[in-house]
């Protein structure tokens, strides 16, 4: 079924409104209604200026007892990343990780992204920087239950100095779904921070 909308139009300084009859005018509004909302918050036109990159080969193990987790291991080592400008200028750093994981059964295993101990923004991620790779799986396992897994967040930063430094951090943890103690377990991963500006 088409929609039909009137559009009303005025030439400038050649007097007053017409009326124009326009089929499918109510759906082409509410499109490009949609399309000025969706772009509302979207990171545009920014230049690579920077890529760093890591891997890590060694197990990471981070384990929660009940409902109260310790902090969730980080892989290793953090990353500390340049933002190539002045002072109250911003850097956007692009957050690519890959990495083996595995978690316990019927828990949910999750990575935690920290830019300068905080979650990053716009993300996406938890409050707290978290996302959650898996939940409540059966069959998943620390024997023979390995899955490869990967997430990229944005990260907007403002210096307070020439060429700030910030920290990068990216954890491993989980959330109990059976009230026992739950693991979640990273192996071979890689991490890739790419720097743009404006």
């Amino acid at each position: 079924m088409t929609e039909n909308c009137f559009v009303q139009t005025e030439a400038v300084g050649r007097g007053p409104l017409h009326h124009h009859f326009v089929p499918g005018g109510l759906t082409l509004f509410l499109l490009v209604l949609l399309a000025s909302n969706a772009n509302a918050g979207a990171l545009l036109n920014r230049t690579l200026k920077s890529t760093s990159f890591q891997t890590q080969d060694a197990m990471v193990l981070a384990a929660c007892i009940a409902n109260a987790c310790t902090t969730p291991a980080i892989f290793s080592p953090a990353m500390n990343v340049t933002c190539p400008a002045k002072a109250g200028k911003t850097c956007t750093y692009y957050i690519h990780l890959e990495s083996q994981v595995q978690v316990t059964p019927q828990d949910t295993g999750l990575f935690y992204f920290l830019v300068d101990s905080a979650a990053p923004t716009p993300g996406p991620t938890g409050t707290d920087g978290s996302f959650a790779w898996l939940t409540s799986d059966p069959d998943s396992n620390l024997t023979d239950h390995v899955e490869i897994k990967s997430h990229t967040v944005a990260a907007t930063v403002t210096n307070s100095s020439l060429n700030q430094t910030h920290a990068i951090e990216v954890r491993i943890g989980c959330a109990n779904g059976t009230g026992n103690t739950c693991e979640a377990r990273s192996g071979f991963a890689s991490v890739e921070v790419k720097v743009f500006t404006p």
